[in-house]
């Protein structure tokens, strides 16, 4: 079982985000004291310097009886599966707005303790906070501020407290370019970046020597996946995306090279967030000049369109 969950933790990461010419290798540290090497080199998986064939399955937990966890996850193994994936609905969690449950059939605490140790959390999930802070009603900031900054910290926490006591893990948060530079009818997105960013940091320096390592991951404009995508703006003048698969590259960077910070945009986006941290009016200037005022209220009415604020 142990093996099953040292695969389950790191293969369908991997997995996930293909392989490449470039070795790639996550070491862990099993319950018994003995050091484990994961490896994605050659397009193959290796073990211990042994190939291995990942086959994975999806559990939806909250469709599953909670007292039924442990016999699904058994289940699994049974049928030659050696990794899962565990996915959250939503609509489950925050059954009414701004009103959430983390009790029954959405437990996360409980299904990951069924699931064994954690090695890798990646905490991915944000809402836009689109729009003019002045138009939201507390009640909208309050979510956002839950969904970007307060789960996020909550679970790198709960992560970090057992990673501290083995010695072992990573935490990557995936931020965004704009928790460098402000723009227009972001500000609430802002907010939020800016805190998680300085979160991560801070966390890292708390957990300097004890073998968990935190990393941030910062994408700009993201195609084909994503806010951005899902919002259908035009693009800013001067303004170039990259492929989700660039973003996902940069998080087995984070995973694997224990970097502090990952930045996944052309480079000149990286520079104009730059220069924006440290000439925000300048920043602000250009923005305005290139088109940023349309793209944000193009960004901002998409979002209130689909529900999503």
């Amino acid at each position: 079982m142990t093996r099953l969950k040292r695969i389950l933790r790191l293969g369908l990461l991997l997995c996930s985000l293909g392989l490449g010419a470039e070795a790639q290798t996550v070491s862990t540290v099993a319950p018994d004291g003995r050091p484990h090497r994961f490896e994605a080199r050659d397009h193959q998986f290796f073990i211990d310097g042994q190939p291995t064939m990942i086959i994975a399955g999806e559990m939806h937990f909250g469709r599953v009886l909670p007292e039924d966890w442990d016999t699904r996850i058994k289940q699994a193994k049974a049928m030659g599966l050696n990794a899962v994936s565990f996915y959250l609905f939503w609509n489950q969690v925050e059954p009414q707005e701004g009103q959430f449950t983390f009790s029954g059939a959405t437990d996360v605490r409980r299904v990951l303790a069924e699931a064994g140790r954690v090695d890798v959390l990646i905490a991915n999930a944000a809402l836009p906070g689109a729009g003019y802070l002045l138009e939201f009603t507390d009640e909208e900031i309050d979510r956002v501020l839950d969904v970007n900054l307060r789960a996020p910290i909550i679970m790198a926490r709960h992560a970090a407290l057992a990673m501290r006591e083995r010695h072992s893990g990573q935490i990557v948060l995936i931020g965004s370019l704009s928790s460098k530079a402000a723009s227009e009818q972001s500000a609430m997105y802002n907010a939020t970046k800016f805190g998680l960013r300085g979160f991560a940091h801070g966390l890292r320096q708390d957990l300097h020597g004890t073998g968990v390592g935190v990393s941030i991951v910062l994408p700009g404009f993201v195609a084909d996946a994503g806010m951005f995508a899902e919002a259908g703006a035009p693009q800013q003048r001067g303004v170039r995306t990259v492929p989700p698969g660039a973003v996902a590259r940069g998080v087995l960077q984070a995973i694997t090279r224990d970097r502090a910070e990952i930045s996944v945009a052309p480079p000149e986006l990286r520079l104009g967030a730059t220069i924006g941290s440290i000439a925000p009016a300048l920043a602000a200037a250009v923005q305005r000049r290139t088109g940023g005022h349309e793209m944000a209220s193009a960004i901002a009415a998409a979002n209130r369109v689909i529900g999503k604020r």
